[in-house]
């Protein structure tokens, strides 16, 4: 039996255990494997990652899930042209089961506001094919040093290979700026999930020090305005009054059952737990 048709199988009944739909879980499945030939490949400096999939790496698939693919490159030139090369190189190089084909590659004004490359692949493993995207920033002068992540598989927990990721520190404090940023009219759920499982898993674990650091080196780069940065707490404190984020929430926890159990109250405490920690 060839190792495609080993895995197959393990796909379907590893989505129905989570109890996800089969289709986007094989998408994730080759967005792991896109990141594993990055990782054996000579260029796997060149790549950070960030976003949702790191979040997701960092908590558990259990716990978090995302479509999309976010990295940041620091490579010596970020060009649709240049990337196509390193892109094409790591693929020819590689000897996994699922190979993967540039579809489209164009210069783009990402999610974040960062001046990047969105990247279309398609995705092949035996018969079965899927278009996966990936965005690529060149990010900005206020990124923080990349860590080393030793990403889990989402199929095999003893299945690790390591990825350079953003630090815990540098997610959180980005995080806690975007809810400043946004006040009342916050509609993030899922940053908010981000910052509670974050916080509660690696409570021992982030630098505190450094969390500041990166807090204001955030709210300065979103332009936050002073008298906001020093009221923090409450303006905190009053998003429990915020009816947009409120229905956001009840909302993501319709989607994910991972959220299902942990009330919108308990979620918005530990927001405010770590905003205080900077104001210590």
């Amino acid at each position: 039996m060839s190792e495609v048709d080993k895995v197959l199988p393990l796909i379907s009944k590893r989505a129905r255990e989570l109890g996800y739909n089969i289709q986007h879980f094989q998408k994730l499945f080759f967005l792991e494997h896109f990141l594993k030939q990055i990782s054996e490949s000579n260029y796997r400096h060149y790549f950070v990652l960030k976003g949702g999939f790191e979040i997701q790496s960092l908590v558990g698939i259990e716990n978090r899930m995302t479509q999309d693919l976010d990295a940041i490159y620091v490579g010596p030139s970020l060009q649709p042209d240049k990337l196509t090369t390193v892109l094409n190189e790591v693929f020819e190089q590689s000897t996994d089961y699922v190979s993967f084909t540039i579809k489209s590659i164009e210069q783009k004004q990402l999610d974040d506001d960062y001046p990047g490359i969105r990247v279309n692949l398609l995705a092949q493993m035996g018969k079965s094919k899927a278009s996966i995207k990936l965005d690529i920033s060149k990010g900005n002068p206020y990124e923080t040093i990349p860590i080393m992540l030793n990403h889990q598989s989402i199929l095999n927990a003893d299945d690790k290979f390591p990825i350079y990721g953003i630090p815990i520190e540098k997610i959180l404090a980005d995080k806690l700026s975007a809810f400043l940023n946004h006040g009342m009219l916050n509609t993030r759920a899922k940053d908010l999930f981000d910052v509670y499982s974050l916080s509660i898993l690696y409570r021992t674990d982030i630098d505190l020090v450094l969390l500041k650091k990166e807090f204001f080196k955030s709210a300065a780069f979103d332009h936050i305005p002073n008298k906001i940065i020093e009221n923090r707490l409450s303006e905190i404190s009053a998003l429990s009054d915020s009816e947009s984020l409120r229905a956001s929430w009840q909302q993501y926890q319709q989607q994910y059952d991972y959220a299902e159990s942990i009330s919108y109250t308990t979620a918005l405490d530990a927001l405010f737990n770590l905003m205080q920690e900077i104001e210590n």
